[in-house]
């Protein structure tokens, strides 16, 4: 449940940074609020009208092709089917769309909350001057370094999502 949440949380507040702009634009000629915490929850869903039967599928057909794999590597007596119940499905679904909705409201809280001058002036990353003042010049891993130092929440959410889904 936590790695779920994290992932679709993470990838939803990169998204709402991204177009922080846009959200104050449309707050500029007159969306409220409530509008643009609709348009982020109506996107979750879109996108878990696609993504969630998909990985649905997917989920399944690893599943057929690795139980084998599994059964006879584990030396296993009996042998144990892929069931295809279809409450199995549904129960799935429901609970991948509540994590996506969950993982969306602060995201959507954030845009609908943001106010068309603070937006204008908004910047993901602030720059930290000590990278700045190099006098050897540009390298991947300075840049890699002022990119992780850049945003430390995203920075942490991002570590932590990773590490439990490798888990």
């Amino acid at each position: 449940i936590a790695t779920g949440y994290l992932i679709i949380y993470n990838v939803f507040r990169i998204s709402v940074s991204n177009e922080i702009r846009r959200y104050g634009m449309l707050k500029t000629i007159g969306t409220t609020g409530r509008q643009l915490y609709s348009m982020i929850l109506i996107q979750a869903i879109f996108l878990s009208l696609f993504g969630i039967p998909l990985g649905l599928l997917f989920g399944f057909g690893t599943g057929v092709a690795l139980t084998p794999v599994v059964i006879n590597e584990l030396n296993i007596s009996h042998s144990a089917g892929v069931s295809t119940s279809p409450i199995i499905f549904v129960f799935s679904a429901i609970f991948a769309v509540l994590t996506v909705l969950i993982s969306c409201f602060k995201p959507a809280r954030i845009a609908a909350g943001v106010s068309p001058i603070e937006a204008l002036r908004y910047n993901e990353t602030m720059i930290n001057n000590h990278f700045r003042k190099g006098t050897k010049g540009v390298s991947i891993p300075k840049m890699a370094a002022a990119n992780l130092v850049g945003n430390k929440v995203r920075t942490v959410l991002t570590i932590i999502s990773l590490s439990l889904s490798v888990v």
